[in-house]
């Protein structure tokens, strides 16, 4: 909760707020936060770089990436299943192995 509280109060974009959590991260919990940096948003048409960041966390593990272009262009939005975006944390978390035992789902 800190590492929170921590990259909201001093972090200067999506960016730096992925990068000081990433640093300060507990490590204690699975979550996935998507990071808008307002600042930088004006519509869609006028997106850039580093407006949108998601971070993925588990204990030891944290990855962050820039998705504005990846997702929001070619998707229009940005998905949120409770599933792993990062194909790493994917494969750590035991769910390609889900995906083979269970088909059915």
């Amino acid at each position: 909760m800190y590492c929170i509280q921590l990259a909201n109060r001093l972090a200067t974009g999506a960016k730096d707020w992925a990068d000081l959590f990433a640093l300060y991260n507990s490590g204690t919990h699975n979550n996935q936060w998507i990071v808008v940096d307002y600042k930088k948003y004006k519509n869609e048409d006028t997106l850039t770089a580093d407006t949108v960041w998601m971070v993925e966390t588990m204990p030891r593990i944290v990855e962050a990436a820039d998705v504005t272009f990846t997702l929001l262009t070619t998707q229009g939005y940005v998905p949120s299943y409770n599933i792993p975006y990062f194909p790493y944390i994917f494969q750590v978390r035991g769910h390609a192995l889900l995906l083979l035992f269970c088909w059915w789902l």
